[in-house]
């Protein structure tokens, strides 16, 4: 999720300043690290770190990924399905 949409869902929550502050900061951290360890070591792409690193972002990234394709897709179960069509009333042809 975008850090606006989720800055903008927990505006209108009644999610307190410190339990957000906390939980951006433990989300952002393992992916921020990640970033951070792969750009100093992109001189030489073969090194474990950098491997390690980069691998830990592309998982993320999937990761990411299945949790928004599995919500979505419970979300579509989810939804009611539509109404049918009432049938249309004939007048009597007249004779």
């Amino acid at each position: 999720m975008p850090f606006a949409a989720a800055n903008y869902c927990a505006a209108v929550s009644r999610m307190g300043y410190v339990p957000f502050l906390l939980a951006t900061a433990l989300g952002s951290l393992p992916n921020t690290a990640a970033y951070v360890v792969a750009g100093a070591q992109a001189g030489s792409p073969g090194s474990p770190a950098f491997l390690f690193s980069t691998g830990f972002i592309v998982l993320s990234g999937l990761g990411g990924a299945v949790v928004a394709w599995r919500k979505r897709h419970r979300l579509r179960a989810a939804a009611p399905a539509p109404a049918p069509e009432p049938e249309a009333v004939r007048e009597p042809a007249l004779p």
